[in-house]
């Protein structure tokens, strides 16, 4: 059966020009391009910036609403948002034209074969910062890059095809396929390194010039690839709005629990996601924390994915999850194998889910460090609610479709497919709220 397709009133663009003029009418405009442009440039048209972290300074420095337009391409960890500063203390609208830009923790490659292991190409890298290495002509079934497994030892990665090491402050990769390793086919994410972050309560765009412009952005180690955690609560609400856009493969092996795809936390006002990827990352995909001095903040996804999250994390690690007193709405996204409750919801949080499809949660039991939480689809816990009108779930033998732990947390449903194992909790219709 085809995937639900869903639309909302309020879109990205609406709901962050309700409140700034960056997008439609900026004080500023700067150009980035990550071939021809650079630093030095003033950043016009004409004359580009290298560098996002570059643009955001510059907007920062006119003190006005800027538009930052990013030329499609690859920008790698030297020329992305935060690598050298990039904190954002005006409105921004990050728009890419001309493609898709690629926005990256890794470098380029400059490796070579080594002499007594011939398999492995090296490369020094400062010691510790490599967190996963990927092959861009390999994908899984889901479409995500191949992840290459990490071994201890250049000699065990040598005889070992599909896998990478990291000792000292030489970094050594044995592609499967056995031939050089290039930037152009291999991504090597480096830990403890932001992608994009903000510590300022700021309205913020992120979306393309027409078609399928937009920004796919991969690796990303504080807490997420898209990391937003204001310092300081905003007395007047702000808006976050995604469009067309992609988060993958945050943390890896150095940050076992960190890297989400999209980390919002302490946000007064809205964050909105509309045809948003946050797939492949080490712990949960969409994560929204509303701290106790925030008096509303909301997250509402549409048309989203949130697919193969929580690779390493001993606890639970979800596609969609929300905190504390957070409040939720998904419209038609499609949420997959999480770990422990591919949605899991706590707090005093409320979320509804309204066509959404949730399938094959793998529990989080058997993973390193040893989580508790069998397989669930919807998981509820503490105090949180959630309704759940004309939701999809599909789950193994053995797994449970929707489930909560305690009475004080509550599953509402209505129109929801049937599912073939039983719920666990205390669930009810809509008609008993």
């Amino acid at each position: 059966m085809a995937r639900p397709h869903g639309e909302c009133s309020l879109t990205p663009e609406a709901a962050f020009d309700s409140v700034s003029t960056a997008r439609t009418a900026p004080g500023k405009v700067i150009y980035v391009d990550p071939v021809s442009g650079s630093n030095g440039n003033a950043g016009t048209q004409a004359f580009p910036v290298k560098a996002l972290f570059q643009a955001i300074a510059l907007a920062n420095a006119s003190g006005v609403p800027t538009k930052v337009m990013a030329k499609g391409g690859l920008y790698i960890r030297g020329n992305n948002f935060s690598n050298n500063g990039g904190d954002a203390t005006v409105d921004i609208a990050f728009v890419a034209y001309q493609g898709r830009a690629t926005v990256t923790t890794s470098d380029e490659f400059s490796a070579i074969a080594d002499a007594t292991n011939t398999n492995a190409y090296t490369q020094t890298v400062a010691a510790a910062t490599v967190n996963k290495v990927v092959d861009l002509t390999s994908r899984t079934t889901d479409g995500g890059y191949t992840e290459l497994v990490n071994v201890p030892t250049i000699a065990l990665c040598n005889t070992t095809p599909g896998s990478w090491s990291h000792e000292g402050t030489v970094l050594s990769i044995h592609r499967q396929d056995g031939v050089a390793v290039t930037h152009g086919n291999t991504r090597a994410y480096r830990g403890r390194t932001r992608n994009f972050q903000i510590t300022r309560a700021v309205n913020l765009y992120f979306g393309g010039e027409f078609g399928n412009d937009g920004f796919d952005l991969e690796g990303g180690s504080s807490l997420g690839v898209i990391d937003v955690r204001p310092a300081t609560v905003s007395p007047t609400q702000k808006v976050l709005a995604l469009s067309n856009l992609t988060a993958r493969y945050g943390g890896g092996k150095i940050d076992a629990q960190a890297g989400r795809g999209v980390s919002v936390d302490g946000w007064h006002g809205l964050a909105i996601a509309k045809n948003v990827s946050a797939d492949f990352n080490q712990t949960d995909g969409f994560n929204l924390h509303a701290t106790a001095a925030v008096a509303f903040s909301g997250l509402l996804t549409i048309n989203c994915d949130a697919v193969d999250n929580g690779r390493l994390g001993g606890s639970s690690c979800n596609s969609h999850t929300l905190h504390e007193d957070a409040i939720g709405i998904d419209v038609c996204s499609r949420f997959e194998r999480g770990h422990g409750g591919t949605i899991r919801n706590i707090g005093t949080s409320r979320a509804l889910y309204a066509g959404t499809y949730i399938a094959d949660d793998r529990g989080d039991t058997y993973l390193a460090g040893g989580g508790t939480l069998p397989p669930a689809a919807v998981r509820i816990d503490e105090s949180a609610k959630a309704w759940c009108d004309s939701t999809r779930t599909v789950m193994p033998a053995g797994g449970t479709e929707y489930a909560t732990s305690v009475s004080t947390a509550k599953i509402f449903k209505r129109n929801t497919w049937p599912t073939r194992t039983p719920d666990s909790g205390p669930i009810a219709s809509f008609a008993a709220y």
